[in-house]
């Protein structure tokens, strides 16, 4: 079977999709697809006997007359690929990949949620224009498109739920697995850090929680000084992004030491007793799944997704989403009690080798589409 894997980004499609690649490449004819797809993109998938095609798309554009063009000229890509399947990932892949997978006779059409994305995620704030008139045009656009799919799979039960209750999604073709899973080998158990050393992973978004990392990392070193705070991450494209402005004030008065983008998070895992994700939403965050698989307790908000990488005071705490004072009072329980930490970074990565390792997410994933 001929298969097409379309996403978004052509970094995360040889990022976070890549164990995804290599499992299907195993037993299909995989053809990889993104916007961009570069000479190394093309060249690494090569190496793995796994074709890449590129293919246009304005992953946050509003124009809908460019966005009929790119769903056109998909269409005449996917037909001349020749495919028995495809499995969109992201938003415009699912919805305007789907209708072009629809248009070139494609019968196996399949759709990954991996999260719901901006036009999902309540900051809290009241929603601008922008964001109501990109959350009505996406709910249209995923209520038409899901229900041209034989299976959509959800990476959380909420997202799940949430979809088939306003009825976006049917509920006969929903199913779930448990994120994308993480390599327990690569990411492998560290020595625990008995020092109070903190770490947030993520893109500076703002409804990553980054803020509110900041602000609590601020009182917490009020009340423990030795206390540490790494941020790894960079600005991105998205309407939710941060200024590197507003995270270098807080790099400048000392509360936090800021890696910006790296390559390779491990070595900044390591350093760290304790992983901080509080974000205001989530598919699956891949960022707490390696924190898990390195050994480390998590602080992490209550919310789709973030919760369940959390057993309550097992291998971690849960916060209230866009709460600065109980993020703050979390961070310093943890940071006065070495032992639990220690504990709870033996219980994250039971957890990640029982239930998130790749083989594990991979035999949930085959089973949920059938293929």
């Amino acid at each position: 079977m001929r298969i097409a894997v379309l996403h978004s980004n052509p970094d995360y499609l040889l990022g976070p999709r890549l164990p995804l690649l290599r499992h299907l490449s195993e037993r299909f004819d995989v053809v990889a697809m993104a916007p961009r797809l570069a000479t190394r993109h093309l060249t690494e998938l090569r190496d793995l006997g796994i074709e890449g095609a590129s293919f246009a798309l304005q992953p946050t554009g509003l124009n809908p007359f460019i966005d009929l063009a790119d769903m056109l000229r998909l269409a005449r890509t996917l037909r001349q690929l020749r495919l028995d399947a495809v499995l969109t990932n992201t938003i415009k892949p699912v919805t305007l990949g789907t209708f072009a997978a629809a248009m070139a006779g494609v019968r196996k059409r399949h759709a990954l949620i991996s999260g719901l994305g901006f036009a999902f995620i309540d900051d809290g704030q009241p929603p601008t224009l922008r964001k109501r008139i990109v959350r009505l045009v996406a709910a249209a656009q995923y209520r038409a498109a899901l229900r041209l799919n034989r299976r959509v799979v959800f990476h959380n039960r909420d997202d799940l739920e949430d979809f088939v209750d306003a009825g976006i999604c049917p509920a006969d073709r929903a199913g779930h697995v448990d994120g994308s899973g993480i390599d327990t080998v690569a990411f492998a158990a560290a020595p625990p850090v008995l020092d109070p050393v903190f770490v947030m992973v993520s893109r500076l978004l703002r409804d990553k929680g980054v803020l509110e990392y900041l602000e609590a990392a601020r009182m917490v070193k009020a009340r423990v000084h030795d206390a540490r705070f790494l941020l790894v991450g960079d600005v991105d494209p998205n309407p939710s992004s941060i200024d590197a402005g507003i995270v270098r004030r807080y790099v400048d008065d000392g509360t936090i030491e800021w890696a910006g983008g790296v390559g390779d998070v491990r070595p900044w895992l390591r350093r760290a007793a304790v992983f901080v994700l509080p974000s205001y939403r989530e598919g699956m965050p891949r960022s707490t799944l390696e924190a898990m698989a390195t050994g480390r307790a998590i602080i992490t908000t209550d919310v789709p997704g973030c919760r369940e990488t959390v057993v309550e005071r097992s291998n971690g705490l849960l916060v209230p989403a866009r709460d600065v004072a109980a993020l703050a009072d979390a961070m310093a329980e943890l940071a006065n009690q070495p032992d639990l930490v220690r504990l709870m970074g033996i219980e994250s990565r039971r957890i990640a080798e029982e239930r998130f390792d790749l083989a594990v997410v991979h035999r949930q994933l085959d089973q949920a589409l059938g293929w």
